[in-house]
């Protein structure tokens, strides 16, 4: 009996052993599977919400940037970076160049002659904006500042605080190029011009201030109402034909003036720039030249009045009235200086210090110039270096040699009655005279 019950409780002890096995071997089951999984799937979601801030650490700030990373709970302190490691990792993805941005370096350096004289002329403070260049729209926004070179050429034009364009500057005149660039069959490139207050006059062109030839384009802030005559035939219209000519020119000023703040008819233009080394200055009102007759040359007759231009810029147009005046004004120190009446010649000669564009100027036979045939027109885009002479000869089949022109196949001076040689500009005004 007793046998029999200590085989029992052995047997139900290795029952029991046995189970206490296999318990042991259930963890093998799915569930912990899962929570890793969970962890995988937490540590994936904490790189993506670490990685997103910094993709964009470029254009956030620092401390937008350390306050994204700290505000993410999912982030482990060992993760975590410091913030000065932060900042580094900004400081060396915003060093890389970009590509995308102009080098301005470059652009100072190119721009230095024009930088400077904005700041001279005052307008430093003008708003830059961009003006389609066929924009046919006359109006002006005030103190602006706009670039109308056609193309890549930059040509800057500026607005004083009443909408009127005051200054035109360009260091360099690069001409239109029909062969590149996109002309139109009459030599332009928009079919047609701003229309500023004004133009509507019979009498006034939509004259450009740098004109297509020269690369300008056709916005309000290059055109101005300028009569149809100075525009076509008179001092714009040749001083276009000598750059032109010089196949372009350097450092570019034009300076405008009003009679009032209220117009945007232009009075007086005062341009400047250099061909050759040489200086060249043009003057004139913006009236019919045909009609001015007699005027004192020696002083600038623009008017400026109060407002119309800043007073930086009305400086240097007074300065300019004031060493034309000192110098007797380039163009009058261009003057005969010999007439030989029996031998049929006449020498002009520049005697200043600056070079004279002389293109339109005309020399006449005085008792001869109504009987047609003894006046001669200088041909557009000549210019009369300082010291230069030309001479003008006539006669039965005259032959000119290196420096003489050939003004006319016949005898044309009166050798027994008074018949004197006399030379007029552009604008019909007496230069000198020779007997």
């Amino acid at each position: 009996m007793n046998k029999i019950i200590r085989l029992i409780v052995y047997t139900f002890f290795l029952l029991v052993i046995t189970g206490c096995v296999n318990l042991t071997e259930e963890p093998v089951s799915d569930t912990p599977l899962e929570i890793k999984t969970e962890e995988v799937q937490k540590v994936e979601t904490n790189s993506v919400q670490m990685t997103e801030p910094m993709i964009v650490s470029a254009v956030v700030e620092t401390d937008k940037l350390t306050e994204a990373v700290s505000n993410n709970d999912l982030l482990n302190d060992s993760e975590a970076k410091s913030e000065d490691e932060i900042s580094t990792s900004v400081a060396v993805e915003t060093s890389e160049p970009n590509l995308l941005e102009p080098n301005t370096e470059a652009i100072e350096e190119t721009m230095t002659w024009t930088t400077s004289m904005i700041q001279q002329l005052g307008l430093s403070t003008n708003k830059t904006i961009e003006v389609y260049g066929g924009d046919l729209s006359g109006d002006r926004e005030p103190n602006v500042k706009v670039d109308v070179g056609f193309g890549d050429r930059e040509y800057w034009a500026f607005t004083n605080e009443h909408s009127q364009l005051i200054v035109v500057i360009a260091e360099n005149i690069i001409l239109q190029d029909d062969s590149t660039e996109p002309v139109t069959s009459s030599g332009r490139y928009y079919s047609d011009e701003a229309k500023v207050p004004g133009v509507e006059s019979a009498t006034l062109d939509e004259g450009h201030v740098i004109a297509d030839s020269l690369g300008g384009t056709s916005c309000s802030m290059n055109i101005t109402p300028q009569n149809s005559t100075l525009n076509r035939h008179g001092d714009q219209a040749y001083m276009e034909a000598v750059i032109r000519q010089a196949d372009g020119c350097e450092k570019f000023i034009a300076i405008i003036t009003y009679e009032n703040i209220t117009t945007q008819i232009p009075s007086h233009y005062d341009i400047s720039y250099t061909i050759n080394g040489n200086d060249i200055i043009e003057s004139f009102d913006n009236i019919n030249p045909e009609e001015v007759k007699n005027e004192d040359t020696a002083v600038v007759t623009g008017n400026i009045e109060e407002n119309t231009v800043p007073d930086e810029v009305a400086a240097v147009v007074i300065q300019n009235q004031v060493e034309k005046i000192e110098t007797v004004e380039p163009e009058s120190h261009v003057e005969i200086v010999h007439l030989d009446k029996k031998a049929e010649y006449v020498v002009i000669k520049n005697n200043g210090t600056l070079a004279v564009d002389i293109s339109g100027w005309k020399l006449i036979s005085e008792k001869g110039a109504d009987s047609g045939g003894q006046t001669y027109i200088f041909s557009s885009g000549y210019i009369l270096d300082v010291g230069e002479t030309v001479t003008l000869i006539a006669g039965k089949d005259p032959v000119a040699m290196e420096g003489e022109i050939i003004m006319a196949n016949k005898n044309i001076w009166n050798n027994s009655d008074p018949d004197a040689a006399v030379l007029f500009n552009r604008s019909g005004v007496e230069v000198s005279r020779k007997n």
